[in-house]
């Protein structure tokens, strides 16, 4: 087999290309005469780089290209120089800053082909896209790379330099971290974030991520949900410090803390001091907290950068110096409140401020090359009036319950309207605020409450990532892509955080091609999952975890169905194609999820016919379809483990629905008085 590069399209597709010289034949029928040259006293980055290409060149055309060291620059003909900037011989016409922080260059000078990167994580993706560009090698997801066979490779002429379109380019951290970080270098991913946790429990995991950062060159966050709090513990302080932590004057307003949150009893009654949030107006709760962070930073000085998030759906501190009277005069008419946020939510982002600003202060003090972030997300997301932002705090904006059927600026309906422009007029708000950077923690590769299920979203998250690059973000961490139901996702966030101006469709094609004769059912399987999907995962049916209002949820879900049954038509018809065993078990696979996706909407959709009976007086029904869905839950249960889904919150669909039914028929069988029946 002959593979040949349509120079057309990679023109069209890639600018800058020095006109078409003469060919450069890589490999002719078992025979090369070319290798791979590193510099003779290159970096650890080199080594690896000419190591993944001759891995690939190898499987691709059963050629191994020696790998050799140079002392100076290449001689003429027969050679890839694989190498950093700093060691490449001169170029005409390149200077360093046509690189920028993270670009790559290829070039063909005579019989040589240059891959040269700014940086370590550059070199590799140079490596990788010329592979992509030029051998036909994919990289799908994580546990697929494609390698084509070939009996002949051989190119044009290159001249080309690329840059990302953002400094971070990230997904949130999950085990093994190897497969993760290999494929992120491979489709030009930067940054990951992991929890502190994940070095207190097992402290042997640190210098194993330093190896592994020193091999990808990955950003390391470490941070994550209630750090505040871990920075604080109460089984420390509270005893002595009770005015440290946050004081709840109405206790029907206050939010319960998850099972476990606490390790001690504490007093929760109302007008006592609680360990759920910190008094941010207390400089001595402060002064610890700073001085514990930078005890933190100071004990794992490999990693790049920390986000300690504040307590999220907790209960602030109602303290006078905390809540201040005054604010009370303008908190309704606070422009965030326009919409749907409950006015208490603004005092949130006050008292994070108030809290992380002397940390931010701190940070810049002791430790200016490393940088500070915060997430502003549920009761942090709006942007407070009397505090600004510490110039050294970077904030990472949580796109939470945004309306998923169009992207953040496409506003479509009344009700998706008011969402999104809640979240689009407080992300253009922190990022007027902000002398940091503002980045978008995104859920769309993988959102808490669609665990597992298969919701492909590429057009929405390209028309969102091009926003985002529109109106001055600076990157994004998607949560985790895990399992395989989010691969299209993350391979979309992906090439569209390197390159905002690509075409969602040709991308979806792109990754389609996987599926061999069947990539035309699966590019139509997707387009109509999205759609459904977008169109259930809406504000009119969302609610409390996505359960929602049974009326409007019963709507959604009969048009959910129609289009959801087209689907499963077109998968269908996706299986019955000539597919080899790889693209068979590939099938499998997406069926199974594909399963579990319609079990648990099935789950939903029974909850919320019971939930119309109970409101409807019809009790009997209502009982016989708690039974209905209890069944259904234990399938789903088993099915998840079988799937092996990588995330905790399953547990929405198959605990949570028969649990608040069965409380549900529980109130209603007793008295007003509250004894039994």
């Amino acid at each position: 087999m002959r593979y040949y590069v349509n120079w057309s399209v990679v023109f069209l597709m890639f600018q800058g290309f020095s006109a078409m010289s003469e060919e450069l034949t890589l490999v002719d029928s078992g025979r090369t005469g070319y290798e791979i040259v590193i510099p003779e006293h290159g970096a650890s980055n080199e080594a690896f780089a000419a190591a993944e290409l001759q891995r690939c060149l190898r499987e691709a055309t059963g050629v191994t290209l020696p790998v050799a060291r140079a002392s100076g620059a290449p001689s003429a003909g027969g050679k890839i120089a694989v190498m950093l900037y700093e060691h490449a011989p001169a170029l005409p016409g390149i200077d360093r800053a046509a690189l920028g922080g993270e670009g790559f260059l290829m070039r063909t000078v005579g019989q040589d082909l240059y891959l040269v990167g700014a940086r370590g994580r550059s070199l590799l993706y140079a490596v990788y896209r010329f592979l992509e560009d030029y051998v036909g090698v994919r990289f799908y997801c994580f546990d697929d790379e494609r390698i084509p066979k070939l009996d002949w490779l051989s190119i044009g002429s290159i001249d080309r330099i690329e840059k990302p379109a953002f400094s971070y380019r990230g997904i949130k951290g999950f085990e093994p971290v190897g497969i993760q970080w290999h494929w992120m270098a491979k489709v030009g991913l930067n940054y990951t974030q992991f929890g502190l946790k994940t070095f207190e429990r097992r402290p042997e995991r640190y210098p194993e991520y330093l190896a592994a950062k020193a091999k990808w060159d990955i950003i390391l966050d470490m941070g994550g949900h209630y750090v505040l709090r871990a920075l604080l513990p109460p089984e420390k302080y509270f005893k002595d410090h009770p005015e440290w932590y946050s004081l709840i004057l109405d206790e029907a307003k206050a939010e319960a803390p998850g099972e476990n949150y606490f390790t001690e009893s504490y007093n929760m009654q109302a007008g006592a001091r609680k360990p759920e949030q910190i008094c941010s107006s207390s400089t001595g709760a402060v002064a610890e907290i700073v001085g514990n962070f930078i005890a933190l930073v100071r004990q794992y000085p490999g990693i790049d950068v920390f986000s300690p998030w504040y307590g999220d759906g907790l209960t602030y501190c109602q303290c006078p110096n905390c809540l201040e009277k005054d604010n009370w005069r303008w908190l309704d008419a606070h422009p965030s409140c326009q919409h749907w946020v409950k006015p208490a939510w603004v005092i949130g982002s006050k008292q994070m401020l108030q809290a992380l600003n002397p940390m931010a202060e701190a940070m810049a003090r002791e430790f200016p090359d490393k940088k500070l972030f915060t997430i502003a997300y549920v009761n942090t997301g709006p942007t407070p009036r009397e505090i600004k932002p510490h110039p050294n705090l970077n904030i990472q904006f949580a796109l939470w319950h945004r309306c998923y059927s169009r992207p953040l600026n496409e506003w479509g309906d009344a009700t998706c309207h008011e969402v999104n422009a809640y979240f689009e007029e407080n992300l253009k708000r922190w990022i007027e605020l902000c002398k940091g950077d503002v980045i978008i923690y995104y859920y769309a590769c993988a959102k808490s409450g669609m665990d597992g299920r298969m919701m492909p979203f590429p057009r929405m998250i390209a028309g969102d990532v091009k926003h985002f690059r529109d109106i001055g973000v600076k990157g994004v961490l998607a949560q985790h892509v895990w399992p395989w139901a989010f691969n299209l996702n993350a391979y979309t966030l992906a090439k569209m955080l390197w390159n905002p101006d690509r075409n969602a469709d040709a991308i979806l094609d792109e990754y389609c091609a996987r599926y061999g004769a069947a990539a035309g059912e699966m590019k139509r399987y997707f387009s109509l999952m999205e759609t459904a999907m977008g169109g259930l995962h809406h504000p009119d049916a969302m609610g409390d975890n996505w359960m929602g209002p049974p009326v409007e949820r019963m709507a959604r879900m009969e048009k959910f169905y129609q289009v959801f049954g087209s689907a499963e038509k077109a998968l269908a018809a996706a299986c019955g194609k000539d597919l080899s065993e790889r693209e068979s078990v590939l099938m499998r696979r997406e069926q199974d999820v594909f399963t579990w996706t319609k079990g648990t909407f099935d789950v939903l959709n029974e909850y919320a016919r019971a939930r119309m009976c109970l409101e409807q007086g019809e009790r009997e029904q209502a009982q016989a379809l708690l039974g209905k869905i209890t069944d259904m839950c234990k399938t789903l249960r088993r099915d998840s483990a079988k799937l092996d889904f990588h995330h905790n919150l399953s547990h929405k669909t198959y605990i949570w629905c028969p649990k608040d039914l069965a409380a549900r028929l529980d109130s209603e069988a007793k008295p007003a008085g509250g004894g039994a029946q």
